[in-house]
Order: C-alpha cells, then sequence, then structure tokens
C-alpha cells in the first residue's frame, strides 16, 4: 500500500511540473515571441536586406510565427495551462480551429525548407540556376507553399471531433486515425523539411567552399554594391544554419513526444500514467514551437547586419528622444517670456 501510494504521489508531482513548466514555457513563448517577430518585420525592411529574395522568405516565415505566437501559443496556454478549452464547445469550432492550428504551425518550417534552396540556388556556380533565386520567384513561391500545406491538411478536419472519455476533449476520434497523425505530423512537419534543409545546406556549403576556389574578377573586388552584397548573402547563411539546426531540434522532440502518447494511449495503464503521458506530450508540443516563436533570437545571434541595424533603431530612437526634449527645453523659455510681455 505504502509502495502504491509513493508511485501515485510521484505521479500528481510530475504532472504538476510538467503543467507549471507548460505554463511558464508558454507565457515566455508569447511575451519573447511578439517582441522578437516585431524586430524581425523592422530589420527585415530595410534597405540594405531588401534586395535579397532569402529576405522574403524570412519575412514570410516571421509573419508566419506571429500567426503561431497570437494564435496557437495563447489557446495552448489556456488549454494546458488554465484548463480553458475553446476547442470543445462545438464539433465545428473543434474541426476550424485544429485544422488552421495545424496548418499554421506547419508552414514556417516549409517557408525556412525554401530559404535553405534559396540559399543553393544563389551560391551555384551556374547561372541558369541563380536565376532562379530572385525576388520574383520568391512572390511567387511564398503563397503557392502556403496553399500547399493547406491542401496537405485537408484531411485533418474530417477527422476531428469532440469525445467524452476520458475526458471531453478535442482530438482524433478513431484509434487508427490518431496514430497515423502521430505518423504523418513527424513525417510532413519534421521529417520532410529537415531532410530538404539538409541536403540543401550541404550542397549550399559545397557551392561555398567551391566559390572560394573560384578565382573572383577584378570587377566584383572594386564594386562596393557586389561585395556587400555577398556580405549579407554570407549572413543570410549563417542565420539560416542556426535556425535550421534549432527546428530539427524541437520539432523532433515535438513529433516524437506525440507519437510517444498516441503509441501509450493504447497500453494498459492507470488514468494518472495516462494523464502524466499526455501533459508529456503537450510539454513536447510547447517545446517544438520554439523555433517558430525566438527565430528572432537566433537571428540576433548568428548574423552581424542583423544585430547592427537593430543598434541603429535603438540609437535612432535615442537621438529621437533627445531632440524632442532638446526641442522643449528651448520653447519653454520663449513661452515664459511672450506671456510677460
Amino acid at each position: 500500500m505504502s509502495s502504491s501510494n509513493t508511485t501515485m504521489s510521484n505521479l500528481v508531482n510530475d504532472i504538476e511540473r510538467l503543467n507549471i513548466f507548460n505554463q511558464i514555457w508558454n507565457i515566455c513563448l508569447i511575451i519573447f515571441g511578439i517582441i522578437g517577430h516585431t524586430l524581425s518585420i523592422y530589420v527585415f525592411t530595410r534597405r540594405p536586406f531588401r534586395s535579397s529574395p532569402c529576405t522574403h522568405y524570412f519575412m514570410a516565415s516571421t509573419l508566419s510565427g506571429c500567426a503561431v505566437v497570437c494564435s496557437l501559443v495563447p489557446l495552448r496556454l489556456l488549454q494546458v495551462g488554465y484548463y480553458i478549452d475553446v476547442f470543445i464547445y462545438s464539433n465545428p469550432t473543434c474541426q476550424i480551429l485544429s485544422y488552421l492550428l495545424f496548418c499554421f504551425r506547419i508552414v514556417p518550417s516549409w517557408l525556412m525548407t525554401l530559404a535553405s534552396i534559396d540559399r543553393f540556388l544563389c551560391t551555384s556556380s551556374s547561372a541558369k540556376y541563380r536565376k532562379w533565386s530572385s525576388i520574383r520567384v520568391a512572390t511567387r513561391a511564398i503563397p503557392l507553399t502556403i496553399l500547399f500545406v493547406f491542401l496537405l491538411q485537408i484531411h485533418a478536419p474530417f477527422y476531428q471531433g469532440i469525445i467524452l472519455y476520458p475526458q471531453r476533449s478535442c482530438t482524433s476520434v478513431t484509434s487508427t486515425y490518431r496514430t497515423f497523425w502521430s505518423i504523418w505530423n513527424l513525417v510532413i512537419w519534421s521529417w520532410i523539411p529537415t531532410i530538404f534543409m539538409l541536403v540543401f545546406g550541404f550542397l549550399t556549403i559545397r557551392n561555398v567552399r567551391q566559390g572560394r576556389r573560384r578565382i573572383v574578377t577584378s570587377e566584383n573586388i572594386s564594386n562596393p554594391i557586389h561585395r556587400n552584397q555577398n556580405k549579407i548573402d554570407r549572413q543570410f547563411l549563417q542565420m539560416l544554419t542556426i535556425q535550421c539546426l534549432v527546428f530539427i531540434t524541437t520539432t523532433s522532440i515535438g513529433s516524437i513526444s506525440q507519437l510517444y502518447v498516441t503509441i501509450a494511449s493504447n497500453m494498459i495503464k492507470s488514468e494518472l500514467e495516462k494523464l502524466r503521458d499526455r501533459s508529456l506530450g503537450n510539454a513536447g508540443s510547447s517545446i517544438a514551437n520554439f523555433s517558430s516563436c525566438m527565430s528572432f533570437y537566433l537571428f540576433t545571434l548568428s548574423s552581424k547586419s542583423f544585430r547592427r541595424e537593430l543598434i541603429h533603431l535603438f540609437y535612432r530612437q535615442q537621438l529621437t528622444t533627445q531632440e524632442s526634449n532638446r526641442t522643449k527645453r528651448n520653447t519653454i523659455p520663449r513661452t515664459v517670456g511672450d506671456t510677460h510681455i
């Protein structure tokens, strides 16, 4: 009996710790995610970055990350942190919200895949491939990719519904589809984008090494615009590499934890053990949102040009504040003198 009570107490403590982790983690994602994405949008709209097609992919990924921060993470926080589940109000609400959030979560990974492909094309020695690294291509590839993701997930709403046991929740209505969804999610969200990022990342590194061996023409050496653009391209490669590594790590944790929860749900376990497994799956799902919410901080760590634009922002803000204060000090005496006259 004592051993059973100890086990039950340990399970309750594990569940409480996981719930506290989910609350703190999701609150941090919301706060730092909103601040970070706002600053990222500012930096990517600056002139030094506008001429690169990779900027458009990063900007699209940032905007889709905003959708994750402002919709998926708050709903997840209410659901697992405060037990307020807006998904269970009705079946249409469950289906529509689930479908939209599934798509919002996957879109950033596929946009980062496009950025990886663009870096490969940009560094290629073939002029034919380099032509595909253009703003014109980016403005067409981004909406087509988003549409592709939404079509990939079109089956999800038809198998989502509200179940009453063991508790009222919005989930897959059959265990077969639940298992399929866990594998599908692992492949579409984590594996395929990861494979593309790794393949095109290695190809890009190969192109860069081959490019260093090639003799650069004197025209390119003397052209400051060309040198500056090459520098920005290298910065983008660093930013992309860091974000891809973080993405691979976090999404793998999320996908594998969800697959574990699905497999464990078919085992014979007590209700407390199943609840702990679900809390563990929620924690893994929250960790998987890290790369979509915190990309700004990864950009800041990996890119000198990105940091320089941020410094310019705060420096200009400081100058504006000082100029405003100086203007106020200069106008106050004149106002007083006019009053005495």
